[in-house]
């Protein structure tokens, strides 16, 4: 497997991978994280323009998942219940969306923790295997994120052991 930025050519398949997504967490309980608006490619396109879109590919280079990240998320300066455990620069994961039992979401997850020091995440409560995925990697759980027209997300962080 590999990561790479998010090209345009990737945007045709990534609606149809974000549908195996949806159907795959209503199946595992949660059926309300995301809807038919979001995500989508036309929100990915706008990571392609940033630099912030990635792909996770195997070695046939079919994308097996999209996810972004960024530097700042302003929601995370609104920190309910809780604190973060570093006050240092962070990457932050956002739309990460993998297809089921390939183990990209594992991949991901081993690259990026390896790479940067502190990472933010948030996801939805009842996103089950988001949440095994945090903890397997030790991320920590540090409050509730608020984002006004979806709710509430659980926040955790990463901080690299020294």
């Amino acid at each position: 497997m590999l990561i790479r930025k998010t090209t345009q050519e990737d945007l045709a398949v990534l609606d149809q991978l974000f549908d195996t997504c949806r159907a795959y967490m209503k199946a595992q309980g949660n059926p309300t994280q995301w809807d038919e608006n979001y995500p989508t490619a036309k929100v990915v396109a706008q990571d392609v323009l940033s630099g912030h879109g990635y792909v996770c590919v195997d070695e046939q280079n079919q994308v097996l998942a999209s996810f972004a990240l960024g530097d700042y998320e302003a929601e995370y300066d609104r920190l309910q219940n809780g604190k973060w455990n570093s006050d240092e620069p962070y990457i932050v994961i956002h739309r990460m969306g993998a297809l089921p039992e390939k183990g990209a979401g594992n991949f991901i997850f081993k690259e990026l923790t390896a790479k940067y020091p502190y990472i933010r995440i948030d996801t939805h409560e009842d996103n089950k295997t988001m949440l095994h995925l945090l903890e397997k990697f030790g991320f920590k759980f540090c409050g509730i994120v608020h984002y006004p027209g979806y709710g509430d997300r659980v926040a955790y962080d990463y901080v690299r052991p020294n």
